[in-house]
């Protein structure tokens, strides 16, 4: 009986001893962007042309950045229309292009990759002309209920 009191008194003691709980680690509030290519474009839309400085925020090798139209939005014949290339970019370094397009409303989507840091990233910004809702096409609500645009 006193061996089979023992383990029984060390299981209680065990259960009932208490720990200080450790409060949960702040949420810490700052950029919500997904990881990606790190650079940062600052546009100015025009009448037939987006003037656009791309912003490298970390050094890069292998860097690539298209464009194209779309929702209404042409830029050029040759899709997407590389906009920029190089061999290394610098953090910090800005480059400025200019993408012409037709069409008076949709988008301009610019798209960069490269490695950086050693990991191959990418990343997409897109740019509204006009009010953004393609110029022609039919709204209709899917089976689903997915509203989609058709040409």
């Amino acid at each position: 009986m006193n061996k089979l009191l023992l383990p029984l008194l060390l299981l209680c003691i065990s259960c009932c001893t208490t720990q200080t709980a450790k409060p949960a680690p702040e949420a810490k509030v700052g950029d919500t962007r997904k990881p990606g290519a790190p650079f940062s474009i600052d546009a100015k839309v025009g009448a037939a042309s987006v003037s656009v400085t791309l912003k490298f925020e970390a050094d890069g090798k292998d860097v690539r950045v298209g464009a194209w139209g779309v929702d209404g939005i042409t830029v050029s014949e040759s899709v997407p229309l590389r906009v920029f290339s190089a061999e290394a970019v610098r953090a910090g370094e800005l480059k400025s292009v200019t993408i012409p397009f037709t069409g008076t409303r949709g988008h301009v989507v610019i798209s960069g990759g490269g490695n950086f840091g050693g990991a191959e990233k990418e990343r997409a910004h897109t740019i509204m002309i006009g009010d953004g809702s393609p110029s022609t096409g039919t709204v209709q609500t899917t089976d689903d209920g997915d509203v989609v645009k058709l040409p």
